[in-house]
Order: C-alpha cells, then sequence, then structure tokens
C-alpha cells in the first residue's frame, strides 16, 4: 500500500489526519483507489469536489470511506454553495492511498500508454540504462493527472472509496490558503 500526497498542504490535526490515513489504508487493502476528502468549511471555487455515496466500503476503528460516485471540477459559486450544502460533498486534496496492483490494474485500463512507461522505467531501474530510459520514458508521455485520467473513470466504475476528514487542512497554494494560516492584526491584517 502506497500514498501520495502533496507538498504544499498544512495539516493543523495531525491524530485526524493519521485516523483518516489509517481508514484509507484499510479501504485500499480491500482494493480501492481512496482519496481523502476535507470536509468543506465554506463554498469554494478554487478546489475540485468529490462527492460520496451513503455506502459505506470499508469500516475501520478510526472511520469510515464511502464509495465515491464521482469527481467534479472546480465549480461556480452557486455549486459550490449547492455542494456544501448538501452534505456529500468533500474537497478533493490530492491525497491518495491504493494498493499499487490495484493501481496499476486501474491505469492498464484506462491509461495504457502509461503503464507501459511505468513498466518500462521499472524494468530499467537500478541497472545503468535507469536514467536513459526514464529521460527517454518519461519525455514522450502525455500529460495526464491522476485525477482525470484514472480517477474519475474508476470512480464511475466503482473502484474508488472516499474518507471524509476533518484536518485543519488549508492547501497553502493560495492567498486565502497563506491567509488562513497567519497571525492577524486588530483590524483583520
Amino acid at each position: 500500500i502506497m500514498g501520495s500526497f502533496a507538498a504544499d498542504h498544512d495539516v493543523r490535526n495531525e491524530d485526524a489526519f493519521v485516523a483518516a490515513i489509517r481508514s484509507a489504508i484499510a479501504a485500499a487493502a480491500d482494493g480501492y483507489l481512496v482519496t481523502v476528502g476535507i470536509t468543506p468549511t465554506r463554498p469554494e471555487t478554487g478546489y475540485g469536489y468529490v462527492e460520496r455515496t451513503d455506502d459505506t466500503v470499508s469500516e475501520a476503528p478510526t472511520g469510515a470511506a464511502f464509495r465515491a460516485a464521482c469527481f467534479h471540477e472546480k465549480p461556480d459559486a452557486a455549486k459550490a454553495t449547492e455542494y456544501v450544502a448538501s452534505g456529500r460533498y468533500v474537497w478533493n486534496a490530492s491525497m491518495f492511498v491504493w494498493r499499487v496492483d490495484v493501481l496499476l490494474a486501474e491505469l492498464a485500463r484506462q491509461q495504457p500508454d502509461i503503464h507501459e512507461a511505468v513498466l518500462a522505467v521499472a524494468e530499467a531501474w537500478g541497472t545503468p540504462e535507469q536514467d536513459r530510459v526514464a529521460t527517454d520514458v518519461w519525455a514522450s508521455l502525455p500529460v495526464s493527472m491522476i485525477d482525470e485520467g484514472v480517477l474519475e473513470p474508476a470512480a464511475a466504475a466503482g473502484r474508488v472509496a472516499v474518507v471524509p476528514a476533518d484536518l485543519g487542512w488549508s492547501d497553502v497554494g493560495d492567498w486565502h490558503g497563506l491567509g488562513e494560516m497567519i497571525e492577524r492584526d486588530a483590524l483583520g491584517n
């Protein structure tokens, strides 16, 4: 089981993060591609959303994982407000957990060219050809985000689970995220 996490995020509630990852690991062990979804604190047009169903796919002592219905790209303000009000949507924070064999199988189904490239790099890894093969192969690949290229179609097929979590999370990648993290004076500056 492996995890993939963005490096520019801030997580304030480490205990909640550990619990969410343990729940994600339990769902991943059952063969799901898992995303940790952030419980929204406001309607946000700068984030993508994951819609979850009420179908529990895994129940760990640390929390439940639900089948993901679908991924939604950054919505307009009205749609973001609707998402938050429904209680069925979480922010897509690009925190992923899965078994490597399950990811590779889904990659083979959804992105066969990328799957073959990954296998070619893995085969050359640790040999004198490693750097040349990795450079040549990666340079020739099409640009494809894991969300759009693998997880969105996998969710439609029922292969994705989401673990909702309240982590005290911030995407530090924008001014709003930075503003949530720093001290303010009496005037809000």
